[in-house]
């Protein structure tokens, strides 16, 4: 990954997450997921962490689009990483 963002000739913020076989929880894996877009997208995950941290959450999905919603709406590119994906591969949202 280091040497694909070098040969790029610039520098694109990158989101990083790390997976483990405990983060095919849904709850988990999103709040762990806003976390590391929180790096190149600061601020820009509020009202899916919201939804996510309400008393009765949507659904996975639900929260999916209102972060894709969020994220969508600046014309930053960024590199999203999910590291180990095929620990968590079994997540149903």
């Amino acid at each position: 990954m280091s040497e694909w963002r070098a040969g790029v000739g610039r520098t694109i913020p990158t989101a990083w997450l790390s997976l483990d076989p405990d983060d095919n929880d849904p709850v988990r894996f999103l709040t762990y997921l806003m976390g590391a877009l929180e790096i190149p997208r600061p601020g820009q995950c509020q009202a899916a962490l919201a939804l996510l941290q309400s008393p009765q959450p949507p659904s996975g999905q639900s929260i999916l689009t209102v972060l894709l919603n969020e994220l969508g709406q600046s014309d930053q590119p960024f590199v999203l990483v999910l590291d180990d994906y095929h620990l968590g591969a079994s997540l149903k949202l």
